[in-house]
């Protein structure tokens, strides 16, 4: 049995969200402005900034911490102006890896 992620049904499949490794520790995700992310303003919502942001720095994350894992412990992000051209860009780039 194969496994895809993320699974058939799941809210990462409707923000088409699209991830690339640009190297070690760096890894850029996209996600187009669609009207199913949009606020009635015409804005991409910060919820679904926040999800991109937390794909990209797992993206990031789950390869430095091989063979371990890792969660979100925290994430804090400020938007200096409401996106509204797209796509919505991450550029995620590792500062520091900790191992116990």
């Amino acid at each position: 049995m194969t496994s895809t992620y993320p699974p058939e049904h799941h809210v990462l499949r409707d923000l088409r969200f699209e991830t690339e490794r640009l190297g070690a520790g760096h890894v850029r995700a996209f996600a187009p402005r669609q009207p199913g992310v949009c606020a009635d303003d015409g804005s991409v919502r910060v919820g679904a900034i926040g999800m991109l942001v937390d794909v990209a720095a797992a993206a990031t994350a789950i390869v430095a911490s091989d063979p371990d894992w890792s969660a979100t412990a925290d994430l804090a992000y400020w938007t200096a102006t409401p996106i509204v051209d797209g796509p919505v860009i991450c550029d995620a780039r590792l500062v520091r890896a900790a191992h116990a």
